[in-house]
């Protein structure tokens, strides 16, 4: 994302596009699956349907907690105010008509595949980092972009991590040669990481990345908030693995830095916790 020098009453926006080799079809089961997201998200830590409900549906409400280094925690409640199968899910976050924040997923067939865009828009009404903005008015646009540039790194990040492990499984090396399926068969999937390789070696992608569950990404990729790396780090200290491998997300190479670093943080507590 490029300086643009927006306030918050401009309501900036940001799009984070990719191409998934799914059908659509098979993408919305997994965008419109909204308590997935915790899962993938290094600030939002759970999501509970309202009224009832355990989906989406036009009207439908559901309450996210959210938690920042900078900004707390918190706890909002967001409104579906679109939701038109397998095309577009969108949701107001607090007040429909005056909401805090929007937020959409669009889903395009394109090219045997789905092209998946995320979409959000800041303001108008005031939300949390108003009272940052409150502190310090003459650093608002700063304020602004900081927290639209965290936004875009965090959409991209959602958007890539299920259709990165369908290839790891399915599509690198030969049909009897594949590190990372071999990888995944040695911590217990070795039907699925074999069925997802066949599938995806002939051509059925969208059902191959059907077969990768929540638990195979958790378990095997670290992921999800802080106190879930941590705990994945734990469970692998304690079975003897010795060497990590990250793949840091960002935009850029400051982010990517600044991702690695609170890697690296998080190592060194769990070696200090051993040494104890």
């Amino acid at each position: 994302m490029e300086w643009t020098g927006a306030c918050y009453a401009d309501k900036p926006t940001v799009e984070v596009t990719t191409w998934i080799a799914a059908a659509p079809t098979q993408v919305w089961t997994l965008v419109s699956d909204i308590e997935l997201m915790p899962r993938i998200s290094s600030e939002l830590q759970s999501v509970e349907w309202l009224d009832g409900g355990s989906g989406p549906a036009l009207g439908a409400r559901f309450v996210g907690r959210s938690k920042h280094d900078a900004l707390g925690e918190w706890a909002t409640t967001s409104h579906i105010v679109e939701y038109e199968p397998p095309r577009t899910l969108s949701w107001a976050v607090e007040d429909p008509q005056h909401p805090t924040a929007l937020w959409r997923f669009t889903l395009e067939s394109q090219n045997g595949g789905t092209l998946l865009r995320e979409w959000m828009q800041m303001g108008p009404a005031r939300s949390g980092l108003s009272f940052a903005i409150d502190r310090m008015p003459d650093k608002e646009q700063k304020i602004v972009f900081v927290r639209m540039r965290e936004f875009e790194a965090n959409m991209a990040f959602t958007l890539e991590e299920i259709k990165k492990l369908a290839f790891s499984l399915g599509g690198m090396g030969s049909a009897t040669t594949n590190f990372y399926n071999n990888a995944y068969s040695r911590q217990g999937w070795a039907e699925v990481a074999a069925e997802v390789r066949t599938r995806w070696q002939a051509g059925d992608r969208d059902d191959a990345a059907n077969l990768i569950t929540d638990e195979m990404v958790l378990a095997t990729t670290l992921i999800g908030t802080e106190d879930m790396v941590r705990e994945r780090l734990r469970v692998w200290r304690d079975v003897g693995v010795d060497t990590v491998r990250f793949y840091p997300a960002g935009e850029s190479l400051d982010a990517r830095l600044a991702t690695l670093g609170r890697a690296i943080n998080l190592v060194r507590d769990i070696e200090d916790e051993a040494a104890q």
